[in-house]
């Protein structure tokens, strides 16, 4: 049996992390295209979101100008972590490979953290309960303020079976107004489901001809993203979103980019012959811009 010592737990340390920062970044990831990323200095941040902004006009008399929002709201960044267990003799024997499809997968979970926790803010779209959009609503509702007292609806309740919802959805997105009346100019680009509706999805976005054999009007009308985390009471969610708009319906704020632990935990395992290889990440998720998302919670 070799001999644990500082050499060899700073080379464990130096090996685990390389394993894992290479199966981190080699994981495909969509949280980039999915939110607005926004990088956070503090413990939290508040946001005072922009009521969408006026277009251009004829400069007659004052400028024209938008003030911002003083109902804005603060995210609290949050502390996510996880680790594996490595048992003190396999780093005495030099037996580090016996963890690297551990390690692997290890890193690959944790590049898919960031969606993991945007998918909880679609699952949470319809109720509020956690996430609320920054009128108060929920990120889906039939009566969101977009600043001039009027109420604008990003909700359906169909179900994806239901292809006319689906040009309602792209009706709605497309009839957002700002507080002069002026359209918002939001584009669908994507229709995220889960798996339930992932070959209805591809139906609808892809097939020359629908089912009554006609020209299939929908195709290429958006991009089809499946969402595994859409499942069990989320399972028949729909949503229509725009996520080519500099501002997207979901904010993934980030203080501190997922990271392996600077040093292998030597005290809490150490009777058991036990270390601990972690990585941990300070950020947190919330409601952007509503008007750049139609959803459907397919109850009708």
């Amino acid at each position: 049996m070799g001999q644990l010592n500082a050499e060899k737990l700073a080379a464990a340390q130096i090996g685990f992390s390389t394993r894992f920062m290479q199966a981190f970044r080699n994981t495909p990831t969509r949280h980039e295209l999915l939110a607005t990323i926004i990088p956070s200095q503090n413990v939290s941040e508040e946001h005072k979101w922009i009521n969408p902004v006026p277009m251009l006009s004829e400069w007659v008399g004052e400028r024209k100008v938008q003030k911002l929002r003083l109902d804005g709201f603060t995210v609290k960044n949050k502390d996510y972590a996880a680790g594996i267990v490595i048992h003190k003799n396999d780093i005495a024997d030099d037996r580090l490979g016996l963890y690297n499809a551990a390690l692997d997968q290890f890193g690959a979970r944790a590049a898919r953290h960031y969606e993991k926790l945007l998918a909880d803010v679609l699952i949470d779209a319809f109720d509020g309960n956690t996430f609320k959009a920054f009128d108060g609503k929920p990120l889906c509702a039939d009566d969101h303020d977009i600043g001039d007292g009027s109420a604008q609806d990003n909700k359906l309740t169909a179900t994806l079976d239901d292809t006319g919802a689906y040009a309602e959805a792209w009706e709605k997105l497309l009839s957002f107004k700002d507080p002069e009346g002026e359209p918002l100019d939001a584009t669908p680009s994507h229709l995220i489901v889960g798996p339930k509706y992932r070959e209805k999805g591809m139906e609808l976005l892809q097939a020359e001809r629908n089912a009554s054999g006609a020209t299939n009007v929908h195709r290429g009308t958006a991009e089809l993203l499946v969402m595994p985390r859409l499942t069990g009471s989320a399972a028949s969610y729909w949503f229509l979103v725009d996520l080519r708009s500099p501002v997207k319906a979901l904010m993934l704020q980030i203080r501190e980019a997922i990271m392996p632990d600077s040093a292998l935990d030597t005290k809490e395992r150490w009777s058991r012959g036990e270390l601990y290889f972690g990585a941990q990440g300070r950020h947190a998720v919330a409601c952007g811009a509503w008007w750049t998302i139609v959803g459907s919670n397919g109850t009708t």
